[in-house]
């Protein structure tokens, strides 16, 4: 054979190397399969949903239906989810439309983004016995690419990937679905605040009906408030929310040495004691509805509607403090540092001595040399 004819062969063996990698390579990216443009999901009985688990890379959640047909947080004691956050969830699931198919070969899932180890997101529905779905069994949801912006997408019990638009971005966190208030009590409804610290004790009250906040016993001599601090203690539970949570039973080493107690104008009251470890700050909640007179309504239809529209008010404040006693009756919160301050600031923090106003003014009188111009002190030798 002439090597000419060599060569050839040589050439074309390289060429068929070359195609064979690069058909392996495609392969394995992202083949293309005909469109579709419906729900990933279709067919799940919400019903059956038992329990959900939410797996990211910094967390997982899982959320179980109790015994009385509501939801808790599993990794979170069992402390009551809220339920419109789930529903929300399965909603967002069952929204999310295909754009294309994109590989049918659990092969092509790691290079995706869409196997166990390497999904941004994965959840799953489980039925009362713990079991996935039939029919779905979850879902994994792919990072962004980084330079295509695309994200995929697949059901547990299925190889198919498929391209998706407006990617789903689930809330992955337990506290994603925890009601983190703990109160949301208007100002003026306010009537008294009570701090008690290692430093003492002292009361702010509302001044009658007036928007005014004064120290009860009376400011000291020589003291006056320092800035507005004082009325953000007095309005601390207008927005009081948490950050984590934990039973009491499992909350040691804490030493609650400050209370802080809200008397609001309706008799309730709310007591939340105090605790600090390291640089976090921890509390537990009640309240208390102190007005125990009974509430009789006349049959004889006597009573005005702004009678009647009292007692209901009051009946509603009572059974307000009981249910805001038994959601936190046995839980230990943790909150933010900058709240912390509100509820625990001792009162020295609060004032600032007053300055001495019949002090002597001094008073800037110009010198006498400064007045007189040199022009008026100078001879005009014409002059004699």
């Amino acid at each position: 054979m002439s090597n000419r004819k060599l060569m050839m062969l040589g050439v074309a063996a390289a060429v068929m190397a070359v195609l064979a990698v690069l058909t392996s390579q495609v392969s394995k990216q992202t083949p293309s399969f005909s469109g579709r443009n419906v729900n990933l999901v279709q067919g799940l009985d919400t019903s059956k949903i038992a329990t959900v688990v939410l797996v990211s890379k910094d967390e997982e959640t899982k959320i179980t239906r109790n015994a009385k047909g509501g939801y808790v947080v599993t990794n979170k004691e069992n402390y009551p989810a809220l339920v419109n956050e789930i529903n929300g969830l399965v909603a967002e699931i069952l929204d999310i439309k295909t754009v294309e198919r994109v590989t049918s070969s659990a092969q092509n899932h790691k290079d995706l983004g869409v196997s166990e180890d390497t999904a941004r997101y994965i959840v799953k529905f489980l039925n009362a016995e713990a079991k996935p779905i039939e029919g779905f069994g979850g879902i994994v949801i792919s990072e962004t690419n980084p330079d295509t912006q695309k994200v995929y997408v697949r059901l547990l019990a299925s190889d198919d990937v498929y391209l998706v638009e407006n990617a789903p971005w689930p809330r992955m966190s337990s506290m994603d679905y925890i009601d983190k208030r703990l109160t949301s009590t208007e100002r003026d409804k306010m009537q008294t605040v009570t701090v008690t610290g290692p430093d003492g004790a002292y009361t702010l009250q509302r001044e009658g009906d007036s928007e005014e906040i004064v120290l009860a016993s009376g400011l000291p001599d020589g003291k006056k408030w320092k800035g507005s601090d004082y009325r953000q203690v007095f309005g601390a539970l207008s927005s009081l929310q948490f950050a984590d949570v934990q039973s009491a039973a499992k909350a040691e080493g804490l030493t609650f040495d400050t209370t802080y107690v809200a008397r609001l104008k309706d008799s309730t009251v709310y007591t939340f004691k105090i605790a600090k470890k390291g640089d976090k700050t921890f509390l537990t909640a009640d309240a208390a509805f102190t007005d125990t007179t009974e509430v009789t309504v006349k049959r004889d239809g006597s009573e005005s509607d702004e009678e009647l529209k009292a007692k209901e008010a009051k009946l509603l404040a009572r059974d307000a403090a009981q249910k805001f006693r038994d959601r936190h009756k046995g839980w230990v919160y943790e909150i933010a540092l900058f709240k912390a301050g509100d509820l625990t600031k001792p009162l020295a923090d609060l004032l600032e001595d007053k300055k001495d106003e019949a002090a002597a003014q001094v008073v800037d009188v110009p010198d006498l040399a400064d007045m007189i111009s040199v022009e008026s002190v100078t001879a005009d030798p014409n002059q004699f």
